[in-house]
């Protein structure tokens, strides 16, 4: 559960970051997409895990 918390701290930190990036380059949004899609699969599958 720990683990869990961590990555959606990390995925909601990450929205926060790129939702007040001003005038971001598309790079930096394409990184910013990955780090939030990657902690949305993991927080799936430490869900899944649990059931």
């Amino acid at each position: 559960r720990s683990i869990l918390n961590k990555f959606e701290n990390f995925r909601t930190e990450v929205r926060e970051i790129k939702k007040n990036r001003k005038d971001a380059s598309s790079s930096e949004l394409r990184v910013l997409n990955s780090f939030i899609d990657k902690a949305g699969v993991n927080i799936q599958y430490l869900k899944d895990l649990a059931e």
